[in-house]
């Protein structure tokens, strides 16, 4: 009887620890997929960051829509993503700054950088954020503070825009964060809001 429950015992003991091998192993695959989709999103903003800037046109801009969440292992991965800048030190007369897309986990009350990517431009670059998370009135940031978007917040601040455009001679980029739960806020608002702060009410040139 003695040995029976024993041999009981151990059985139960081995289920236990296979199974927190399986949670242990679950938990590393889940990590591993929230870094990969997240580095996906990340690149794929710098690749079209690139081809915006590298286009042969004198003013011309795109949107990109940021996806509310990734669904990962069966669970919803919430994140933030952070538009900043780097002015590189060059002792040229063509400087190269980053624009860099940084995305924030959000998990259990905490938040960490997961992923990064970025592109090189030989370009001023602005980065406006959101002043007021209940109008999402855009301002000027600072470039290495940069701004920050939350696609689950209400309402959404879930759309980046960048706007490139070449003045006499010299390469800007804007990066402008919208909503598409806003008209007071969508992207042509924000647009020629952020026109306004450069003094420039006229608008861009496109």
């Amino acid at each position: 009887m003695l040995g029976f429950t024993l041999s009981k015992l151990n059985l139960l003991l081995l289920a236990i620890a296979a199974s927190a091998t399986v949670a242990y192993f679950m938990v590393i695959y889940i990590d591993a997929s929230e870094a990969q989709a997240a580095q996906q999103l990340a690149q794929k903003l710098a690749q079209d960051a690139a081809s915006l800037m590298n286009s042969s046109t004198y003013c011309d801009y795109l949107e990109f829509s940021l996806p509310r969440s990734f669904s990962v292992g069966g669970k919803e991965f919430y994140y933030k993503l952070r538009i900043s800048g780097l002015e590189a030190q060059s002792e040229t007369d063509n400087p190269k700054n980053y624009l860099i897309f940084s995305v924030i986990r959000k998990r259990e009350g905490r938040e960490s950088i997961v992923a990064t990517s970025s592109v090189i431009a030989s370009a001023e670059i602005n980065v406006f954020r959101f002043g007021d998370e209940t109008t999402l009135e855009p301002e000027l940031a600072g470039l290495e503070e940069g701004a920050i978007l939350d696609p689950q917040a209400i309402p959404r601040q879930n759309i980046v825009m960048l706007v490139k455009e070449i003045i006499d001679g010299a390469p800007y980029i804007y990066a402008i964060p919208c909503s598409s739960e806003s008209d007071a806020s969508s992207c042509p608002a924000n647009k020629s809001s952020a026109a306004v702060l450069l003094e420039r009410p006229e608008g861009f040139n496109c």
